[in-house]
Parts: structure tokens; C-alpha cells; sequence
């Protein structure tokens, strides 16, 4: 269908800006600012605390009673005989309360259109907000206000520990072997049983990447779920990518509201 151009049939207006600096002069503004929301790149992939328990403190200091000491008397007896006695000592322990703020300073140019202004702050400040969090929460470095993040307080996996390295073939399956005996180590030591492992992009890729090697597994469902968007289960342990984690590490342990604890 052919039908007459529409070069020519709209008007435009030229609207001098003015200079940056100009404090207003030659500018012209609007009556309206229909603004679009803006596209741009979400921040984090997830939000920590739908995976790691997080505790809110409203007031300056939150004090609490750690165990310091079990001395364990729990033995078997006779029928008759005397129970020996368990002795436990506890500490006090003070977690000052810090907060996550930021402000923004506003034209009377941009209140022109208040609902838009304030969802956008409101969803982008959260959004920064998630991901700073995300960053403290697990590799923060506990100096001056930072917090005290997971990674720092991790105790790192020893991989000459006898019965495990001599188990895992070099050149082969050693990414997702090294994760498997991280989470037995875990266990032999402090009778954790892991359910959750955050790893970095880079080392999400490794372990996706198929292997073809003598140990390459007949059906990785056994070992590690897989679906369209790769791994996302190892060995009973859910899989988080975050760009926190160094590339090559491997955060692993039990998310429960009962056995982890985070002050914020």
C-alpha cells in the first residue's frame, strides 16, 4: 500500500538547553516529565538472605550468650552407678548494630513527577542495597564497619589431608572431587553435614563443562543436577554463583536458622 510521506507533516520545536552552568538561562522546561523507566543491568543474580538467615538488630548493640566450653561427661553406666557430671561455661558476646544508607540529592526540575522519582529510587537504592549486602555478608572483611563475612571466618579446606588427596586423579574430575571431599572433610571435623556451596561464574563454568576422562560419570544426575542453565546441585549441596567468591574457591556448609547465624 503506497500513501503520502510524512516528511514535511510534523513540527518540531528547537528548545535551547542552555549551558551547563547557565543557572536557567535560555532554558526551557516542560510542564510534564513522562519519564521512561530506565534499562539497565539487574544488580545480583540472587539475594543473600533468601539463602543465608540474616538477623535484624534495632538497637546500638545486641547481647547474647555463646558457648565457651563443653566438658562432656556423657558416658555409659551401670543400672546404679553414678552419672558423671557434663560442665559448660558461657561468654557474653556483643554484636554492635551497623546499617547499609545512602542519599540522593533531587532537582526541583526532576519533582516534577514525584510517583516516578520515588519507585525509581525506592527499586534502585534496594537493588544496590541487595548487592552490597550480598558482598558484606559473604566476604566481608570484618575491619572498621565492614562486616564480618563468611569467607573471612571460613576455615580453608587442606587439601593434603590424608584420604583425600591421594583419591583424586590429577587432570581428571577434580573440581567437582575437591567439592565432594570438602563436604566429608566438613563433616569428619565438625559434624556438619553441608547443603549449600557458592562458587564464582568462572568455576560455575568448569564444573558445567562436560569431562571425558576414564572417571567421567555414566549418569551425572547420580552426582550432579543438571538442567538447561547448567549445574545447580552438587552432591545434595544447591549450587549460588556469586562474583564475590574468588575464582577457584569453594564456600560450602549448612544454611540452617538453627546452626548459622548472621548478625547485620
Amino acid at each position: 500500500a503506497e500513501g503520502e510521506s510524512p516528511i514535511g507533516t510534523i513540527e518540531t520545536k528547537d528548545i535551547n538547553w542552555g549551558a551547563a552552568g547557565a543557572n536557567g538561562t535560555n532554558d526551557v522546561v516542560q510542564n510534564a516529565m513522562p519519564f521512561i523507566v530506565p534499562q539497565y543491568p539487574f544488580e545480583e543474580p540472587f539475594d543473600v538472605r533468601a539463602v543465608v538467615p540474616v538477623g535484624m538488630v534495632d538497637t546500638g548493640s545486641l547481647d547474647y550468650p555463646q558457648e565457651l566450653l563443653y566438658t562432656d561427661g556423657m558416658d555409659v553406666k551401670g543400672e546404679t552407678g553414678a552419672s558423671d557430671e557434663t560442665s559448660i561455661t558461657f561468654q557474653m558476646v556483643t554484636e554492635n548494630a551497623h546499617r547499609i544508607a545512602t542519599y540522593a540529592e533531587v532537582s526541583r526540575r526532576a519533582l516534577r513527577n514525584t510517583a516516578w522519582l520515588s519507585a525509581y529510587l525506592a527499586n534502585r537504592f534496594m537493588e544496590k542495597w541487595v548487592k552490597l549486602l550480598n558482598t558484606q555478608v559473604l566476604v566481608g572483611d570484618g575491619t572498621g564497619e565492614n562486616l564480618n563475612g563468611i569467607v573471612t571466618q571460613a576455615t580453608a579446606y587442606a587439601t593434603g589431608q590424608t584420604g583425600y588427596v591421594d583419591s583424586i586423579a590429577s587432570g581428571e574430575s577434580t573440581l567437582i572431587d575437591t567439592i565432594i571431599a570438602m563436604k566429608s572433610q566438613l563433616y569428619v571435623n565438625a559434624n556438619v553435614m553441608a547443603n549449600a556451596c557458592f562458587v564464582s561464574p568462572q568455576t560455575h563454568y568448569q564444573l558445567t563443562v562436560q569431562k571425558s576422562t576414564t572417571r567421567e560419570y555414566a549418569y551425572d544426575q547420580v552426582l550432579a543436577q543438571v538442567d538447561s542453565m547448567g549445574v545447580w546441585r552438587i552432591n545434595g549441596m544447591v549450587l549460588v554463583m556469586s562474583k564475590d567468591i574468588p575464582v577457584g574457591d569453594a564456600l560450602i556448609g549448612l544454611v540452617s536458622p538453627t546452626v548459622l547465624e548472621i548478625l547485620m
